[in-house]
């Protein structure tokens, strides 16, 4: 007799069900937000070469305005680094010699060096190194003129005295300075008097942008002298490295002062004026 063939059924019952193959999970990155990051630092990058390309041609902002600000940027003299300071004698002294770019006055190989820490930009520090240099000798006396920053984070009085200096606009420059009489100069007015001392304000542009650094640097060794030995507020007048307490210094002492030197003779606690004490 014939049999029957099994249903699909009974066939499915018997036979065993292969389950599907489960898709493939990608692994997760470590760094998921990498290649985000990546691409916003690209358009950030992009953007700010764009920002300085577009600053220097934005309408209705002076350029000297524009200038001032990418000078202001520099380095301030806050950031040099002082040495340990040297606690001295009651007579205190400052080793400070003469630097290349310092800007010199007088005699250059007289006996007598009275050197000076001044601030172009003040107004008062201007006027007061006038009124005291005034009645100084001309012979056997050498001045030297160091920048020293009434604020310590703006340094660009001393850059731009360093670029009129390289750019052989100086003695102009210095003279212009010291018609301003006794008002405080901005950067914006510093920038426009370099540009009438001969300097056009594009050529002053390109120079810093080429030589920032340089410039900063000649500044550096006489902000890290002023530093080491915590001179106060500009003016300072320092005679044969004895310096002299600018906060009773007046014309005729110092014009007394320097003449004894000029003379042989030793300074002495009599005398009008008293070294600065500690």
């Amino acid at each position: 007799m014939a049999t029957k063939p099994p249903s699909l059924k009974r066939m499915t019952g018997a036979m065993p069900v292969i389950p599907p193959r489960a898709a493939r999970v990608p692994r997760a990155s470590a760094f998921p937000l990498l290649p985000a990051a990546a691409a916003t630092l690209l358009l950030l990058g992009v953007g700010q070469v764009a920002l300085w390309w577009w600053s220097g041609r934005l309408p209705g902002v002076p350029a000297y305005t524009r200038l001032a600000s990418t000078f202001a940027a520099a380095p301030s003299s806050s950031s040099v680094t002082p040495q340990a300071p040297r606690r001295a004698a009651p007579q205190q002294r400052l080793e400070a010699p003469p630097l290349e770019q310092n800007i010199q006055f007088g005699d250059a190989m007289g006996r007598v060096r009275v050197t000076v820490f001044t601030d172009p930009a003040c107004g008062r520090c201007r006027a007061q190194v006038d009124a005291l240099t005034a009645a100084l000798p001309v012979n056997g006396v050498r001045q030297v003129y160091k920048f020293w920053p009434r604020d310590p984070h703006r340094t660009t009085p001393g850059l731009l005295v360093e670029l009129a200096r390289r750019e052989a606009v100086l003695p102009p420059f210095w003279k212009l300075l010291q018609a301003q009489g006794d008002r405080d100069l901005t950067d914006t007015d510093l920038l426009q008097l370099l540009e009438k001392a001969g300097l056009p304000l594009d050529q002053q542009r390109a120079a810093f942008s080429q030589n920032s650094a340089e410039l900063y640097g000649a500044l550096v060794p006489d902000l890290a002298t002023a530093r080491n030995a915590e001179l106060p507020p500009p003016p300072v007048v320092v005679v044969d490295n004895q310096i002299l307490d600018s906060t009773r210094l007046t014309p005729a002492a110092l014009a007394e002062i320097v003449q004894k030197k000029l003379d042989g003779r030793q300074l002495v606690r009599e005398d009008p004026l008293w070294m600065m004490n500690r």
